[in-house]
């Protein structure tokens, strides 16, 4: 899908793991820093990030790609917490810090939205760092609100826990929306 804004937005491949684990790290490092522990944003790198797509296969993963670089990718699925198949997950959405807030991350949202309805989703969830305000902004432009759910982290490594976000009016406008399995 091709925009205003001169990326494009397409399913990526096990050819793109270098640029999506480098958009990984970069974006963990940039989103994280105060929230989780430094040694774990240090022991991070594009390598071990990239390493990881490959062996995955990049599959359930959207690329922006702007002048032949990868500089955004969102991965989505089902909702994992419950094999519900009507229930979608978008699993991680990450942009290059420096080319936020120009429509990628939104692009990618959109996309991957599509791809779930076009599998029978009805609705779509994600988790996100608590005290992670900007994301959960982010989320929320995009139709998402708070559930009142929570995702237990590990406090004593120092990881908060994770804040449930679902989508008001599911995969589309004209989806009815479903509250995750045990939110309040």
């Amino acid at each position: 899908m091709q925009n205003d804004q001169d990326f494009t937005v397409r399913p990526a491949d096990v050819r793109d793991a270098a640029g999506i684990g480098f958009v990984h790290c970069r974006g963990w490092q940039a989103a994280y820093a105060g929230l989780l522990p430094e040694t774990i944003l240090q022991g991070m790198s594009p390598e071990k990030s990239a390493a990881r797509f490959r062996q995955e296969g990049c599959r359930d993963t959207l690329v922006a790609e702007q002048s032949g670089r990868v500089v955004g990718f969102c991965g989505y699925g089902g909702w994992r917490d419950d094999p519900d198949p009507d229930e979608g997950e978008i699993i991680g959405l990450y942009v290059l810090p420096e080319l936020q807030r120009q429509g990628i991350g939104g692009a990618l949202m959109k996309a991957a939205l599509a791809e779930l309805a076009a599998r029978g989703c009805r609705a779509v969830s994600l988790w996100v760092l608590q005290g992670n305000d900007r994301a959960a902004r982010f989320y929320e432009r995009q139709g998402f609100a708070r559930t009142g759910q929570t995702k237990g982290g590990a406090a004593a490594c120092g990881i908060p826990d994770a804040a449930g976000l679902a989508r008001a009016g599911g995969v589309s406008p004209a989806a009815e929306h479903k509250t995750p399995a045990g939110a309040v």
